[in-house]
């Protein structure tokens, strides 16, 4: 219990955080709240916010790592997507309507992705492994399916007449959602199924290096559900 309790210490520390922010400590962040306040909280918020990240990581690289490749992947990807879809949709909740903005973080977040992290992935790893070995096939077709819809979700609507600038009309918006679902499921057809073969490394083997205690996927998955809450 003792290694249980220091291990996910960060889950009682970020449920207390939301039990507090949703009851006593509601007025903390408001406008009318001081900056010698603010930013002190704010950055506490950040730290605590991250560490749980950091925690859904761990909890969801365990559970791929217990499943295997392709679905090792997905997982982490589905993991991630819900942290993105969670924050984005709670600063939409808040002050003025903006339209645009979840599409202009998502944007964001390819940019950032697409060239901070993959740069700093291939800078760290050359400098410790000197030589990376990847599968290309893989890189490819995560592209073929990134590219379209990045295009289609993210640049087109500015090039549409559909009100406001980046704005979309009804019709364009289901016509979008459509497309995005057949293309990401024809991509996990490939990834899953046809293909899982250009989702391992690039010679065809499922190496996997974890840091924690593996434990079963009940406990790891329901551990990762609490840490997305």
């Amino acid at each position: 219990m003792k290694s249980f309790i220091r291990q996910e210490i960060a889950l009682p520390v970020g449920l207390l955080t939301l039990l507090f922010f949703k009851t006593l400590g509601s007025d903390l962040l408001t406008e009318a709240t001081p900056l010698a306040v603010y930013l002190p909280v704010s950055l506490a918020l950040l730290a605590i916010v991250t560490w749980a990240i950091f925690s859904v990581v761990r909890h969801s690289d365990a559970l791929a790592i217990k499943l295997g490749e392709p679905f090792g992947t997905l997982i982490l990807t589905l993991s991630v997507i819900s942290l993105e879809v969670v924050m984005i949709s709670s600063v939409m909740l808040t002050g003025d309507p903006n339209p645009t903005m979840a599409r202009d973080t998502m944007f964001a977040v390819v940019m950032l992705v697409t060239n901070g992290l993959v740069g700093f992935t291939l800078l760290f790893g050359g400098w410790r492994y000197h030589t990376q070995n990847f599968n290309l096939d893989g890189v490819k077709s995560y592209l073929v399916a990134i590219i379209p819809l990045a295009l289609l979700c993210l640049v087109l609507p500015n090039f549409t007449q559909g009100g406001t600038l980046g704005s979309m009309s009804s019709p364009m918006s289901w016509m979008l959602i459509i497309i995005s679902v057949l293309l990401y499921g024809v991509f996990l057809l490939i990834q899953t199924r046809s293909h899982s073969h250009f989702f391992v490394d690039s010679d065809h083997e499922d190496h996997e290096e974890h840091h924690g205690i593996l434990r079963s996927n009940v406990y790891h998955t329901l551990l990762l559900l609490a840490y997305l809450v």
